[in-house]
């Protein structure tokens, strides 16, 4: 079944999506999440929080709604090479917005430990979503709720540790112009542990747009990492949403590191309802001549004594652009809260483009907090020096900028992943000179 997304008449055309979920347990849930997207539309710039992102570009292709791939020998190796060893990580697959059973290897969990595709939880145990899966709080998120055909659901019991770390892999392969909507949700439990990695890959020619929702609850002295890579086709357009809630005493740490893609847009909150929450978030992104990456982020210290810290940064080739826009609000009673916040942008050309914006909302006296943005181009100092020892121009940019995102990536706390992130960083560093 196909359907339209074409510009003037998005909001109706949508409405012809097939409904790829069917449960009675959700069908209303979907209709309101639908309704509201056919009243608000998606996004415009003459919103605030979309000033300097615009997704009409989305509108002006033809999509189909995904469909289960047929898993030819190309694209079979093309995901199979995204794919980390299974003997270190558990592994979801869903290509095209479809989970594939055929790759994925979730097993030997410990007991209690749920790791499956969304759609299977929705068939045989419909109560466990039912809290999760709504439609607000705006239309992007309501389109994903309508429209989702699966996803990531895992659910860590009280008191249990997972020791290998969950890869969930999104891969899109359709060499149509493709619509997708995954919906992930992950629950840890009081004083569980859980380390996540979510990828967003596609081939070289696949045009998509993706448009993800991650719901998180971590309990009373939870743990979790969640780190995202999104490495995209010039051609394909991401929308990512992850909601955190965190309970007293939980510790979440987050990374998004973005590779490429005709426009990507991150959107992450974070409430601290519990009291000594922390919260570690860091972000690298790296945008070619023709992209736009667009970074926004919420914390609210909702309680007392909890700290959070943050640290973006981005480097940005030709007429590529960038935009971040962090907000911390410390409401009243946060009182003996920490939080810190730092952007940090290169600029590898004139013709590109950062729009940076710190902000914090402080209500309560005792707190300790600070913010700040700097955008600007290598330093022709440092530069010279290592061209001064005979290395060439283009090796010494390299080596400074790797320098510059290698804090970021050294965050990493999985060693595996870490490596793997480094290697991908040395990979993607010279096409941003294009």
């Amino acid at each position: 079944m196909q359907a339209v997304l074409a510009h003037p008449d998005i909001k109706e055309q949508f409405a012809s999506f097939p409904d790829l979920l069917p449960s009675d347990a959700f069908k209303g849930v979907r209709k309101q999440a639908m309704n509201r997207f056919l009243s608000e539309g998606l996004p415009a710039t003459r919103d605030e929080e979309w000033k300097y992102t615009d997704l009409s570009g989305i509108a002006e292709l033809r999509y189909t709604s995904g469909r289960a791939a047929e898993l030819t020998e190309l694209n079979r190796s093309q995901i199979t090479a995204s794919l980390f060893d299974e003997q270190e990580y558990h592994r979801l697959v869903f290509v095209n917005g479809f989970f594939s059973g055929e790759l994925s290897s979730p097993a030997a969990l410990p007991g209690g430990v749920i790791v499956s595709d969304i759609a299977s939880v929705a068939e045989k145990h419909p109560a466990l979503l039912e809290k999760y899966f709504y439609s607000s709080p705006n239309s992007l998120h309501a389109l994903n709720t309508a429209l989702t055909a699966g996803g990531m659901f895992l659910s860590v019991p009280d008191g249990v540790s997972v020791s290998k770390p969950i890869q969930a892999l999104f891969f899109n392969t359709s060499p149509d112009a493709t619509a997708i909507f995954p919906k992930n949700i992950i629950l840890a439990g009081n004083k569980s542990r859980v380390h996540i990695v979510q990828q967003y890959a596609s081939t070289e020619k696949n045009i998509s747009f993706t448009n993800a929702v991650t719901d998180v609850s971590l309990g009373k002295n939870a743990e979790m990492l969640l780190y995202k890579t999104e490495a995209l086709s010039p051609a394909s357009f991401l929308t990512d949403s992850c909601i955190v809630m965190q309970q007293h005493g939980s510790r979440f740490s987050s990374l998004v590191f973005t590779m490429g893609g005709q426009l990507v847009r991150n959107n992450l909150g974070i409430t601290l309802e519990g009291e000594q929450c922390e919260t570690a978030m860091h972000g690298l992104y790296l945008v070619p001549g023709t992209g736009h990456t667009d970074n926004h982020t919420f914390v609210d210290h909702a309680s007392p004594s909890c700290h959070s810290n943050e640290l973006y940064k981005g480097i940005i080739g030709g007429k590529g652009t960038a935009v971040f826009n962090g907000k911390i609000m410390v409401r009243k009673d946060a009182q003996k809260t920490s939080a810190f916040q730092s952007n940090k942008n290169i600029l590898l050309s004139d013709e590109g483009t950062v729009n940076s914006k710190p902000q914090l909302e402080i209500f309560a006296d005792d707190v300790k907090c600070s913010h700040g943005a700097t955008i600007g181009q290598l330093d022709e100092e440092e530069l010279f020096y290592l061209r001064a020892r005979g290395i060439g121009e283009d090796a010494a940019r390299e080596m400074l900028l790797n320098a510059f995102a290698s804090s970021v990536v050294d965050t990493i706390q999985i060693a595996s992943f870490r490596e793997y992130m480094a290697g991908r960083l040395q990979e993607y560093l010279p096409f941003l000179r294009k």
